[in-house]
């Protein structure tokens, strides 16, 4: 039976790339947005989005800090009762990419204990609902959320309100001082077991 659940967003909290989102405006790009900046992007009406460039892992680096308590947390799921995802904003066209590059990084054998979950949005609300189907369907008490999307943080952390006797812990892998990563990545660290 799960009992807890971890969940990691994939760009810029376990890893940053160079991917960018077009804006497109009268079929042209007219501005390729990083995922920091897409963050803040407010789109006019006359502009699309596209992630084409999302299918890939392009110049994939690990983030040490998040990454660490990733796999930290990834090896005690392997004695207990605890259900480890990567949430992503990602569509399913990434999936191989997402999965080589952890099988690079953490071995075929984690990979196999990791539910990678693709959502093609990045409406906060939607890993909101992912979430509160894991914990209604597995009935889980105790869930860390690691995003470095405070949007995301905080949608995810209402849940709060939908079930006040569970754990519920939303961690910023981008903490604004040493103290406060340490406090932050020490959320996910003290739930391992």
């Amino acid at each position: 039976m799960i009992k807890k659940l971890r969940v990691f967003d994939l760009d810029d909290t376990l890893i940053y790339t160079q991917c960018k989102v077009f804006v497109v405006k009268n079929n042209e790009i007219v501005r390729k947005l990083s995922t920091e900046e897409y963050a803040k992007y407010s789109k006019q009406d006359d502009e699309s989005f596209d992630f084409s460039d999302f299918r890939l892992l392009r110049k994939a680096k690990i983030n040490p800090e998040c990454f660490e308590s990733f796999v930290k947390i990834l090896g005690s799921s392997l004695r207990s009762e605890k259900k480890i995802a990567i949430l992503t904003a990602r569509g399913n066209e990434a999936l191989p990419a997402i999965k080589r590059f952890l099988v690079k990084h953490v071995g075929c054998e984690f990979v196999k204990r990791i539910e990678i979950v693709t959502l093609g949005s990045s409406d906060p609300f939607d890993k909101y609902n992912w979430v509160f189907d894991q914990i209604a369907f597995y009935q889980i008490q105790d869930v860390v959320f690691f995003d470095d999307s405070s949007r995301n943080r905080d949608i995810v952390s209402q849940l709060k309100d939908e079930f006040p006797d569970r754990k519920i812990f939303s961690v910023d892998p981008h903490p604004k001082n040493d103290l406060e990563l340490k406090s932050q990545l020490n959320i996910g660290v003290k739930y391992m077991e």
